[in-house]
């Protein structure tokens, strides 16, 4: 797993949301990325590329149904179920991770993904 954001195998990958566009959380878990596949016109066009930057769920909802298109309806579920803020109170997080970057991109924990 990588630690640069704009890699396919990044380990902050939250959800992805459509071949072109995926959430990721920053390295340093202060934000969401909305992210999508950089333009085919430049010489790096497999990489990701930040669209959007969120510290609230409402903002990244937002920002995905601006910008992201149709998504994947299990997708749009782990969206919906996203905490308040990024910051929010453990109790708050998906399948209770105890730390950012913690989930698979179904919204599992990395260490319950198969």
């Amino acid at each position: 797993m990588s630690r640069m954001e704009s890699a396919d195998d990044y380990s902050g990958l939250v959800i992805q949301l459509n071949p072109n566009w995926r959430i990721v959380e920053c390295r340093d878990c202060l934000q969401w990325v909305l992210q999508h596949r950089g333009s085919p016109k430049k010489s790096r066009r497999d990489d990701w590329r930040g669209r959007s930057y969120c510290q609230t769920s409402e903002a990244l909802r937002r920002c995905t149904r601006e910008d992201a298109g149709v998504i994947d309806p299990s997708a749009a579920a782990v969206l919906a179920a996203l905490p308040e803020r990024i910051d929010a109170p453990l109790t708050q997080q998906i399948g209770g991770a105890e730390s950012c970057g913690m989930f698979a991109n179904d919204g599992r924990r990395h260490d319950e993904a198969a």
